[in-house]
């Protein structure tokens, strides 16, 4: 008889926010099917989350299953499989005689269970065991019995999660986090997706960078639920049209470690570290809006960590929307940074208004995309910019691969976008084309329709135009009547395309090689066609009005379209925020600024200002005073706009992307030396002089204050005279400026917007540069990402990844680096930096700009301990210092960016300096040394001196948060005397060059074994005779104490001025410790009782 289904459903619920399990199991009963040898048996079987909002935190499949090998058995090793219907993944398992296997899968294992960490209540999932075995019977049901201990089981471990209807993100918020205000936004963008309830359909996130995860490349964001992302916020809107995208950028961003530099490609070693999938989408209907994803990097073993490194379209997605976004520095070894495979229900995919830019792929670097069999892709792409993207694979395809081998259908369009500069590196074959868009069928219906798209310099690997449409491998064209061109631009004429009309085949006159605006006289004003223009589309991607002068032009951007204008009166005063000294309100992000001449004032900015396009007319003038910043998208300067600066504050100015004209930056200096660079293209140095009363030489009056620091000399700095022609001051190099009196130094030229390099010029012996900022704005210099010591982290040598400044009040240079608190530079600020090779490069870019002088952060107080020595030649006014810091996450070995090299310009004297307490790179001597602050006490560093005769120096120390009870000493091996510094201590000493004689110690002073403990400000000495103690020096009353070497008191005495000596108990032989205590002033000393 045949056994009867026992089906057992077990819920195990408990409070609120508490771990629950779903657990659904199988103890007996038929396969079922009637399926032949060889194929498939199944049984099916579901769960079902009860009402509520959950997160789905394990899955757990196990499965306990073994055949009568005398009547059947396991076809192969995977002959069982757990599916789950809903998104068609599995699990798999078998044996040859018999087999029980438990899997444990977490969420985001790449062969999951379940696409979705987050669940709404009343989803149910439906799984199914398939076997497949070689019974001797043609039938499933037949030989169920001979299926023993039969088992399965599947677990589901899940929690509550509440929900609010918007939630907000803000990395910098410090409010109850919990996502209901800007104030008390989530910090982490993770822990806002992990809030997210049936309730919730928007998120808000304000300007930042936020990473999946510190360290776990797997780990992504999943947007598991409907939802609108927006981004681009400054963290005070109260709605969506207040956002400023292009001045607040969100970035979800793949480089974890926060160190990416130099060309995106394969073998970039700083992108090891990033994450494969930055998004996967896993909900029905997902818009992402004013959001850059940035820096994935989809290398790893599986198909599915190769490819979708920006997004991952999960096959459970039906619609997914890109609005105002950009996409860049992604890297997939397989194909697509956005990859949506095998949907379940069919998808729809919107690009719009967005940037596609410097991606990599091996193919279809843009998308890469196949519906499941028998369902439909839709995708439509418009408004949208596709630039430097690189396919670099002998067998790649193009930016874009609509792949249709199955029986399904594909329906795509391109409207108004512009494709250029991308790069296939592979050579055309007979059958199989290269092309921007590959397109192809086996099976099922493909159709494609480009409307007022551009399409230009397009290249392969031999540099040759590529077409625009073109199909892949050996798969068929899809028909002709399939392929649609109107009113767009090609090169190549779009050669494979049979229905084709207005296109044109000629140079569209971009603005430049980066700005990919139209120019006067471009072939594609006003020749595109209005009704392809999809309805809900009224901007171009810039922002401007679509249609300009009746007719749509072709590509992402109208000819042509301005903001609304308003002019500047000057009426009331010459304020830039004053209303009434404008024709039309105070210019914004929306409102373009127009500064014409004949005013009675001009406008003069005292804080903050922020819009999209600025003129200034012919003879009038726009001036950007010491404490104010302003940000621009472009400006037409006419050479009349100046920007301030004072002995406080340096003027700011960002422009993100063109300046037409020059600009007058006035750099105050006092009249010490300074390191200065020019923030400006174009300054000449010999005007530069003649008007900068700089000082003139005592010895030689022809020069002049002005240096520049030559690597290749033994000495290296060399002054400008009058006989000299240095031409313009060179971009990001620094130089030497002293004048005859405080004042500012006029830089005249063209404002840099774009990246720069800096190109060292040193030699084997001296790979010390002297660079300088060369943007108007300020620079990150140390702070995470975007800094300069974090984009050139590689390009500096390894024991000096630091910037030294110089320091006129000290005349010492200064460290930045990774120990420091969050440093800025201001525009043209000069340092120094050692590079790793002599013809290594510094990079610059404009994402390291900001507008502040100085980070709001600031760091909790360290360990550290500051030796100086005074030159007593130059009576005290000659002094260097050497650093010591203690910290939790170094050690007594080189740490890479917190320690620092010795650097004095080769001009010092005398100097002091550490070698590592480790002994390693006893080559290098150290102005900057961290060490383990857990070993403090224990932690020896040698000290070294540099000098070229011997000299009196003397020796003093600042320490900073010790713990309690340690003191700073410092030992001099060569007199055998251990000296406290930490109170205001000093010891004199005849010194010369080199390491080996003097130690820094960091002990509490009852266990420091040395024979003296002097305190050199005093008199006061000890000694023994016979079996007493005699004292000399007293001024006041004392207190005597004696210990033994294990630290234990075991005689103590109060004496007075007049008592001189000090009669000792009967005492054990040995060795004793004696402790003087006079006021402030105390002595001790090892003595022998016998």
């Amino acid at each position: 008889m045949k056994t009867k289904l026992l089906l057992l459903l077990l819920l195990i619920s408990s409070v609120t926010f508490a771990q629950r399990t779903l657990v659904n199991t199988y103890t007996a009963g038929d396969i079922g099917g009637t399926s032949r040898p060889n194929t498939s048996c199944y049984k099916d079987m579901s769960l079902t989350f009860p009402s509520g909002n959950w997160e789905v935190t394990n899955v757990k499949v196990e499965f306990k299953l073994w055949t009568n090998t005398s009547v059947g058995h396991w076809l192969n090793r995977n002959s069982t499989e757990i599916h789950c219907l809903n998104n068609n993944r599995k699990v798999s398992g078998g044996g040859a005689t018999g087999y029980g296997q438990t899997a444990n899968l977490g969420v985001n294992d790449s062969n999951l269970i379940l696409d979705n960490e987050y669940v709404q209540g009343g989803t149910t999932y439906n799984f199914r065991m398939k076997m497949r075995l070689a019974w001797v019977d043609t039938a499933c049901t037949t030989y169920y019995s001979n299926i023993m201990n039969r088992t399965w089981k599947i677990t589901i471990s899940y929690k509550q999660v509440s929900g609010i209807p918007r939630v907000y993100v803000d990395k910098n918020a410090t409010g109850n986090n919990d996502g209901s205000s800007w104030a008390n936004a989530y910090p982490s963008f993770q822990d806002a997706l992990g809030s997210l309830g049936s309730t919730t359909t928007e998120i808000w996130i304000a300007k930042g960078t936020y990473t999946p995860s510190t360290t776990d490349r797997t780990k992504s964001f999943i947007f598991s639920q409907d939802i609108n992302i927006y981004g681009g916020f400054a963290g005070t809107e109260t709605s969506i049209a207040e956002r400023d995208i292009v001045n607040n950028p969100t970035i979800l961003s793949g480089d974890l470690n926060g160190d990416d530099a130099g060309a995106v490609s394969f073998s970039n070693t700083t992108k090891a570290d990033n994450s494969y999938n930055i998004v996967k989408v896993g909900a029905e209907d997902v818009v992402l809006d004013g959001i850059t994803i940035a820096n994935g990097n989809g290398n790893g073993s599986t198909s599915a960590l190769q490819e979708g490194s920006a997004v991952t379209v999960l096959p459970s997605v039906k619609k997914i929307t890109l609005n105002n976004c950009t996409l860049t520095g992604n890297v997939v070894t397989r194909g697509g940074v956005v990859s949506a495979i095998d949907g379940a229900y069919g998808v729809a995919i919107t690009f719009s208004n967005s940037t596609f830019k410097n991606n990599l792929a091996k193919f279809s670097t843009v998308l890469y995309s196949r519906p499941k069999f028998g369902k439909t892709l839709t995708f439509n792409s418009v408004n949208s910019l596709y630039a430097n993207n690189t396919v670099d694979n002998v067998n790649g395809s193009g930016m874009f691969w609509f792949r249709n081998d199955y029986s399904c259908t594909i329906n795509t369009s391109f409207t108004n976008d512009t494709f250029v500069n991308n790069t296939t590196n592979r050579t055309p074959t007979a059958g199989n084309d290269i092309s921007v868009i590959d397109i192809g069928q086996t099976k099922g219906t493909l159709k494609i329709n480009v409307d007022n798209t551009i399409f230009w310099n397009n290249t392969d690997a031999n540099s040759t135009i590529v077409p625009a449409i073109g199909r892949n491998g050996n798969n068929a064209y899809p028909a002709v009547t399939n392929m649609l061109v109107n009113n767009s631009l090609d090169a190549d004429g779009f050669s494979k395309v049979t229905y084709k009309q207005n296109i044109v085949l000629t140079d569209p006159l971009f603005t430049s090689a980066t700005d990919f605006t139209l120019q006067t006289g471009s072939p594609a004003i006003n020749a595109g066609d209005n009704a392809k223009i999809p309805a809900d589309i009224t901007t171009d991607l810039l922002g401007n009005q679509r249609i300009h002068n009746t007719t749509v032009d072709m590509g992402a951007y109208e000819f042509g379209t301005q903001l609304p204008q308003t002019n500047w009166t000057g009426a009331t005063d010459t304020s830039w925020n004053t209303a009434s000294n404008w024709s039309n309100g105070v210019p914004t992000t929306s409102l373009n600024a127009f500064v014409s001449n004949g005013a009675t004032n001009y406008p003069v900015i005292s804080n903050s200002a922020n819009v999209k396009d600025i003129t200034i007319e012919n003879s009038a003038s726009l001036t950007i005073s010491p404490s104010a910043n302003l940000t621009a998208e472009n400006i037409i300067t006419n050479d009349k706009l100046t920007i301030e600066s004072d002995v406080n504050n340096y003027g700011s100015l960002k422009v993100t992307n063109s300046v037409t004209g020059k600009a007058t930056y006035k750099s105050y200096v006092s009249d010490k030396w300074h390191l200065i660079g020019s923030p400006v293209v174009g300054q000449e140095i010999a005007s530069f002089v003649t008007n900068s009363s700089l000082v003139s030489g005592t010895v030689n009056p022809n020069h002049k204050g002005l240096g520049i620091y030559e690597n290749a000399n033994a000495a290296p700095w060399t002054y400008y005279k009058n006989t000299l022609s240095w031409g313009n001051f060179d971009t990001a190099k620094a130089y030497a400026i002293k004048k005859t009196t405080a004042g500012t130094v006029d830089f005249t030229g063209t404002i840099t917007t774009d990246n720069v390099q800096y190109t060292a010029t040193g030699n084997a012996n001296n790979t010390f540069e002297m660079i300088s900022n060369p943007y108007t704005a300020y620079l990150n210099a140390n702070s995470g990402a975007n800094s300069i010591l974090s984009e050139n982290s590689s390009n500096l040598k390894s024991t000096n990844a630091a910037l030294y400044f110089w320091n006129d009040t000290t005349k010492n240079y200064d460290v930045v680096n990774n120990t420091s608190s969050p440093s800025r530079l201001k525009p043209g600020q000069g340092f120094f930096v050692q590079m790793a090779t002599t013809n290594g490069v510094v990079n610059f870019t404009p994402a390291m700009l900001l507008h502040q002088q100085s980070s709001s952060s600031r760091q909790a107080v360290q360990t550290s301990v500051a030796l100086t020595i005074s030159d007593e030649k130059s009576k005290g006014n000659t002094s260097k210092t050497t650093q010591i810091k203690y910290l939790s996450n170094t050690n007594d070995g080189l740490d890479v960016g917190y320690d620092a090299g010795y650097f004095d310009g080769g001009q010092s004297k005398v100097g002091v300096y550490t070698k590592l307490a480790d002994g390693t790179y006893n080559d290098t001597d150290f102005m900057l040394q961290c060490v383990n602050k857990e070993k403090i006490s224990g932690t020896i560093i040698p000290v070294g001196i540099k000098t070229s005769e011997a000299r009196e120096v003397v020796f003093s120390a600042k320490a900073m948060n010790l713990p309690e009870n340690l003191n700073v000493y410092l030992e001099d091996k060569e007199t055998n005397k251990v000296t406290e510094l930490s109170n205001g201590g000093e010891y004199k000493a005849t010194v010369s060059e080199g390491s080996g004689r003097f130690y820094v110690h960091t002990k509490i002073s009852s266990n420091l074994n040395a024979d003296n403990i002097v305190d050199v400000a005093t008199k006061l000495s000890v000694y023994k005779a016979n079996n007493s103690l005699i004292i000399n020096g007293l001024d006041e009353k004392a207190t005597v104490i004696l210990y033994n070497m294990i630290g234990k008191q075991v005689f103590m005495k109060k004496i007075t001025t007049s008592m001189k000596t000090v009669s000792l108990p009967s005492l054990a032989s040995g060795i004793y410790i004696v402790k003087v205590q006079s006021g402030a002033t105390q002595i001790s000393k090892k003595i022998s009782i016998q």
